[in-house]
């Protein structure tokens, strides 16, 4: 069975926590208050030379977010290089391999073929129509 609270009950427990909460909000205000009259004081001190050093932290901040960022950047940029120029060997490792097997390294070429060049030097080529 549910326990029922009538409305006057109701209204009895919150009356009854009104006032501490009302003595809570008073002290969190008195404490505010201090605070500020602290700060106040912390400023006429030596504000000027304290609002200095927090706009020189200010800026320090924003350069090193700066700096991290472009360093996160360059980072990718690096990654980025690498694996193109692993790509790369892998292209020239496989290119060289076909060469080699299929037997097409440029002085074998060269030396293999060059009696077409002797007769192409020779012999004149005609292509169909012309003269």
């Amino acid at each position: 069975m549910v326990n029922s609270i009538t409305n006057r009950e109701l209204d009895g427990i919150i009356k009854s926590l009104a006032k501490p909460l009302r003595k809570a909000q008073q002290a969190v205000e008195t404490f505010e208050s201090e605070i500020k009259a602290l700060q106040d004081k912390i400023l006429a001190a030596g504000g000027k030379k304290l609002q200095g050093q927090q706009t020189c932290i200010a800026d320090i901040e924003t350069q090193l977010d700066s700096a991290s960022r472009t360093i996160t950047r360059n980072k990718v940029q690096i990654k980025a290089a690498k694996k193109a120029i692993a790509d790369g060997e892998k292209s020239i490792a496989k290119a060289s391999q076909e060469i080699t097997q299929y037997g097409l390294l440029p002085t074998t070429y060269v030396a293999k073929h060059t009696h077409l060049e002797q007769a192409n030097a020779t012999t004149p080529w005609q292509v169909d129509g012309a003269t």
